[in-house]
């Protein structure tokens, strides 16, 4: 048996599994609508992005990065993310392991097939879960080109 206030803090658990489910679907979601705005609420203003070589530091470049480098009307990404392992780590903090596959289309030229994981951490600020860090690894990559 466990008394109420255990309870309550499993609940608690369970919630900021839930929410930090949410924001990477809302991540997902604004990266390839191309919701800049509203993807600047996904992070920490002190983020930070592991990408290859491309790693910008801050929300500002973070959203700068991911604007030029698919915010073209004639790139389409397609992101899908599964079987998250999330850890709560502290009140305020988590961290999380998601594994990826994405289909991005350059015109009618060239498409990128990957799969990966996504190695996330996340704070808590004003009540709400953020990405304090994203490093994205690759395990596979398709290109097509069309010629």
């Amino acid at each position: 048996m466990c008394d109420n206030e255990e309870l309550e803090m499993r609940i608690g658990i369970i919630e900021d599994i839930e929410a930090i489910k949410k924001l990477k679907a809302k991540y997902w979601r604004c990266v390839d609508n191309k919701l800049w705005d509203e993807l600047r609420e996904c992070f920490t203003e002190d983020a930070t992005l592991e990408y290859g070589t491309d790693n910008p530091k801050g929300r500002d470049a973070i959203i700068d990065f991911l604007s030029k480098s698919t915010g073209n009307k004639k790139i389409v990404t397609i992101h899908q993310g599964h079987n998250p392992e999330i850890e709560i780590t502290g009140e305020n903090t988590a961290k999380g392991i998601w594994a990826l596959h994405d289909y991005l289309v350059f015109g009618s030229r060239m498409s990128i097939n990957g799969w990966g994981y996504y190695y996330d951490e996340y704070v808590k600020q004003d009540g709400k879960w953020r990405k304090k860090s994203t490093k994205i690894t690759r395990l596979r990559e398709e290109w097509n080109t069309v010629k």
